[in-house]
C-alpha cells in the first residue's frame, strides 16, 4: 500500500478553528483544520457526534484519539440560549441548563473552554427600572451558578455578548479566573462596537476571540475575508498581545457562501498575523 505525505506548516497553538462552521463531517472538519496547519479545533456542545447515544467512554476515546492523531486538540465548546440569553426571564434558566451541560461535556472530553453566549441586555430599560433591576438580579444569579460549576471542574468559562459592559458587569459580579470575557466579532459588529476597542475593555483581557470579519449591513452582516471588512484583525491580535490575555483565538468562517474556502483563506492571513516571524514548524501527515 503505498502512502504520500503532506508537509503543513503550523498555527501557533492559540489557533483553533471552528470545524462545525465549514461545509463537512466532523471527520473531514478535523482533516481540514490539520491539513491547514491548526493545532486545535471548536464545536458546538450540542454537536450531534458529541451528544449521540453511541458516544461511550470507548467512542469518547476513539474520538480524541483521532483528534491526537492529527495532531489536534479540542480546545472549545461552545452554547448560548438565544439573544436574549440572561437577560430574558424566558431563557436564563435554559442558558444554565445548556452552560452547565457544556461544562459537563467539556470535563468528560478533556476539553478546558466553553464559550457561552450570554445575549444582550435590553438598550431600552433604565437602570433603576422594576423589570431591568429583576432582569439583572436573575443574570446575576445565573452567572454565580455557572461560576460554581466552572470552578469546580475546572473549565474556563468564557462569555461573549454584543455588549461588554454587560459582559464586565457579569465577571465582576463572580470574580473568579475560571470566569472571563471574550470577543464575538459579528455581534460586536451588529451592535455598532469596534473589536480592537472592545477587547482593551474587557476585564481580565479576553479568554477567546471568535475570528472572523465582515461589515454591517443595516441590521445584517455580510462576511469578508479576514482584513477586508471592519473588524481590523491586525489591531486585535495587537490588543490581546499587549493585555497579555493568551486567549484562544478561534476562525469562524460560517458566515461565508463557502465556508471550507474562506477557512483556507483566513487561515494564511491569520497565520502571517500571529507570527509575523515565520516559523518553520511542520506537521507531517500520512495520506
Amino acid at each position: 500500500m503505498t502512502h504520500t505525505t503532506q508537509q503543513t506548516r503550523l498555527l501557533p497553538p492559540e489557533a483553533a478553528l471552528a470545524i462545525d462552521a465549514v461545509d463537512l463531517d466532523i471527520r473531514g472538519g478535523m482533516r481540514l483544520a490539520a491539513d491547514l496547519g491548526f493545532q486545535g479545533i471548536g464545536l458546538a456542545a450540542d454537536h450531534p457526534v458529541l451528544n449521540s447515544p453511541d458516544m461511550g467512554q470507548t467512542a469518547r476515546r476513539h474520538f480524541l484519539h483521532t483528534l491526537q492523531s492529527l495532531g489536534l486538540a479540542l480546545r472549545c465548546l461552545r452554547t448560548g440560549a438565544g439573544a436574549q440569553g440572561a437577560f430574558s426571564r424566558q431563557s436564563v434558566d435554559n442558558l444554565v441548563r445548556r452552560g452547565s451541560a457544556a461544562m459537563q461535556l467539556a470535563h468528560d472530553f478533556k476539553c478546558r473552554m466553553v464559550s457561552l453566549y450570554v445575549g444582550e441586555p435590553d438598550p431600552v430599560g433604565a437602570d433603576n427600572d422594576a423589570a431591568t433591576v429583576q432582569v439583572w438580579k436573575d443574570a446575576l444569579s445565573a452567572m454565580a451558578a455557572l461560576a460554581e460549576l466552572a470552578d469546580r471542574t475546572g473549565i474556563r468559562l468564557a462569555i461573549l455578548s454584543g455588549n461588554i459592559d454587560a459582559e464586565n458587569r457579569l465577571i465582576s459580579h463572580v470574580n473568579t479566573r475560571s470566569v472571563r470575557g471574550g470577543l464575538d466579532t459579528m455581534r460586536l459588529l451588529l451592535a455598532g462596537g469596534n473589536p480592537a476597542d472592545c477587547a482593551q475593555h474587557i476585564s481580565g483581557g479576553a479568554a477567546i476571540w471568535i475570528c472572523c470579519d465582515g461589515r454591517r449591513t443595516g441590521h445584517g452582516f455580510s462576511a469578508r475575508r479576514l482584513g477586508e471588512g471592519q473588524a481590523d484583525p491586525q489591531a486585535v491580535i495587537q490588543v490581546l498581545r499587549d493585555s497579555d490575555s493568551k486567549g484562544l483565538v478561534l476562525l469562524d468562517p460560517r458566515h461565508h457562501h463557502q465556508p471550507g474556502q474562506a477557512a483556507e483563506a483566513d487561515a494564511q492571513v491569520l497565520r502571517t498575523l500571529l507570527n509575523p516571524a515565520p516559523s518553520h514548524a511542520t506537521r507531517t501527515i500520512r495520506e
